[in-house]
């Protein structure tokens, strides 16, 4: 057993981890990691803090409330459309006692945007060719 702690712990120094998550915290003491500034994590406290998860009250009743933060470079509308596309999956392998219940979708505000954006840039495009049509029109005009 300890030999696959040392090689967990030497894999995650090499690699540069914040953190190695094991169910067998009593092997990985805070003396041992304090070195590396490695923390030892149950993978329960791992899964909250990765999901950002957060017992809530909603209408009343108990929940647990999942925040979900797209990284970087992922696309905000491909991420909430995925999903919202996997959810009726995921609500089939719960009990039924459990519900998912959608409560911010801040993708609503992104569409907005590009809807606005590409409705500015077309009303943009018009005006400019408008105008190269009404003075490229008065111009042949005038040399005549």
């Amino acid at each position: 057993m300890i030999r696959g702690i040392v090689t967990s712990l030497a894999a995650a120094v090499k690699c540069g981890a914040e953190a190695i998550v094991t169910f067998n915290l009593r092997h990985l003491p805070d003396t041992v990691l304090d070195n590396w500034n490695i923390e030892a994590q149950h993978p329960f406290e791992f899964l909250v803090r990765l999901y950002h998860l957060n017992i809530v009250r909603h209408n009343g009743r108990r929940g647990v409330l999942v925040t979900i933060i797209k990284s970087g470079s992922a696309s905000t509308l491909s991420l909430v459309d995925g999903i919202r596309q996997l959810l009726p999956r995921v609500e089939l392998t719960l009990p039924p006692q459990l519900r998912i219940q959608p409560l911010a979708d801040q993708s609503v505000f992104v569409r907005a945007a590009i809807e606005g954006v590409v409705r500015e840039a077309t009303i943009a495009a018009g005006l400019t060719a408008l105008m190269i049509l009404l003075f490229l029109g008065m111009r042949a005009l005038s040399l005549t």
